[in-house]
């Protein structure tokens, strides 16, 4: 099976490449408050950006299911988002982001449901992990659209900053997802 890109309807998921530089520097890794809730430090200019890329590139050759996001008719980078697999039938969320620009046009949520049926339904996973920083409303509306549960509060910290964050969560079993549609 070939999971190199996953087609949605609004967004497609695919590998990172050389030419995506510009537009993944442009539209999230320079992006301070896009990047607040999440473990990565920002790229301050493109040359360190173009040294991202290329990690990106690597670990995505090693980590089958981490994907940069685009738009259905464009090849324009606006996000990213994966799951890693925790053990035998767990997935987790690896990140999600999706640019300012395209949010609130639902193309968080249909990564997250893109990520869900990897798991699920091409994966045969057994249970899906969810976490967000507890400040991070978006992240936590786009968790409830899903029948999640609730698991535990973490504190950690948030690599940005350095400060201490509480990091919720969430499970999902795969009947329940399932049941959802």
């Amino acid at each position: 099976m070939n999971l190199e890109s996953i087609k949605g309807k609004n967004i497609n998921l695919r590998k990172a490449k050389l030419s995506d530089l510009e537009t993944i520097f442009n539209n999230v890794w320079k992006d301070k408050d896009l990047l607040k809730y999440t473990v990565w430090r920002t790229s301050e200019n493109l040359e360190e950006a173009k040294d991202r890329l290329l990690r990106n590139i690597e670990y995505q050759k090693e980590n089958p299911y981490i994907y940069f996001v685009t738009p259905s008719n464009s090849d324009e980078v606006i996000g990213f988002g994966g799951i890693v697999e925790l053990k035998e039938g767990v997935f987790s969320e690896a990140g999600l982001c999706i640019a300012k620009d395209y949010q609130n046009q639902g193309k968080g949520l249909e990564l997250l449901k893109i990520l869900l049926n990897l798991a699920f339904i091409t994966l045969n996973g057994k249970e899906f992990i969810y976490s967000f920083y507890k400040e991070n409303v978006v992240s936590k509306a786009l968790c409830m659209h899903f029948p999640f549960v609730y698991k535990e509060t973490k504190e950690v910290p948030n690599i940005e900053d350095r400060n201490l964050g509480h990091l919720e969560v969430y499970s999902l079993s795969k009947e329940d997802y399932l049941n959802s549609l």
